[in-house]
């Protein structure tokens, strides 16, 4: 009998949870993955920025190509909420990653071989991969963390190791279309 008050403040706590994210409406970034903005120099620069302050680290900058690519950056969902993330269940559950990739190209014009020279209009285009990583080889036990254990493939030769993968199963819109728009207010607000 001393389990149902407990019972019951625990359900209101479990139903007013939804109260507490922030209204962002629904279709806050529905659809918007690119832009087009002025001067490519200053909207790389911006472009940078705004992938380091959405936590990714920077792999390949090639400002002649136009193209900024990071490295994968793991979340785990609603473990580490100050890391953005579309489905946070999904993410506690499984080994999400996320890559990010900004493509500059000219708006009304051919492709060029050298973005730093172009003078015109620039599309920037944000594309963020959402990875799944796959350690083959790995036994949860159901009872205990510490109780699970591993196998080995006996048909890899003696002292190479087990194979670990990552594979693309989604695309991460809604970050995307905010990387975007942190983008265009950087722009909006550099002199």
């Amino acid at each position: 009998m001393t389990r149902a008050p407990l019972l019951i403040v625990l359900a209101i706590c479990l139903l007013a949870l939804p109260a507490c994210r922030s209204a962002q409406g629904p279709d806050v970034y529905a659809g918007r993955t690119s832009a087009t903005v002025g001067a490519y120099e200053a909207a790389f620069d911006a472009g940078k920025d705004v992938l380091r302050d959405l936590g990714f680290e920077l792999d390949r900058i090639d400002a002649r190509a136009g193209v900024i690519t990071t490295r994968s950056r793991a979340g785990s969902g609603l473990a580490t909420p100050w890391i953005p993330t579309e489905e946070p269940l999904n993410d506690l559950a499984h080994r999400n990653r996320r890559r990010a990739t900004l493509v500059f190209s000219p708006a009304d014009a051919p492709p060029t071989k050298d973005l730093r020279l172009f003078a015109g209009s620039i599309d920037v285009e944000c594309r963020i991969e959402v990875e799944r990583a796959y350690q083959p080889g790995r036994r949860p036990s159901p009872t205990s963390v510490r109780l699970g254990g591993s196998w080995r493939d006996r048909d890899l030769p003696e002292g190479s190791e087990q194979v670990r993968y990552a594979k693309v199963i989604d695309t991460d819109e809604e970050l995307a279309g905010r990387a975007i728009d942190m983008l265009l207010d950087r722009l909006a607000t550099t002199p």
